[in-house]
């Protein structure tokens, strides 16, 4: 599985990248907090345009308020697949096997 090499690589080399270059945020910490979340990555890496791109983002979320993710239906065959596979990230990121997104 290609995705899984480079996650297998992301996680043996994460600590290898100076923090002053590394983002990380939990997908659950940046539902609801997008434009947060943005703002701090435009901070932390000093990027151009700032106020420039928030308001165009801003824009963009409230085109999209109220949208709800899709709600999957996956038996429990199919969770096991993908728990075998994907193990090292869930254990990686903290999630447990029956992780409800």
């Amino acid at each position: 599985l290609m995705g899984h090499r480079i996650f297998e690589r992301l996680l043996e080399d994460r600590s290898l990248i100076p923090e002053e270059n590394y983002f990380e945020i939990p997908y659950a910490d940046l539902i609801g907090n997008e434009l947060d979340v943005v703002d701090q990555i435009y901070r932390k890496f000093e990027l151009p345009d700032r106020e420039q791109y928030l308001a165009s983002i801003a824009e963009y979320l409230a085109s999209i308020k109220g949208y709800k993710r899709n709600k999957l239906e996956i038996d429990d065959e199919f969770k096991d697949y993908v728990y075998d596979r994907w193990r090292l990230c869930f254990d990686a990121y903290g999630y447990p096997k029956e992780y409800d997104a």
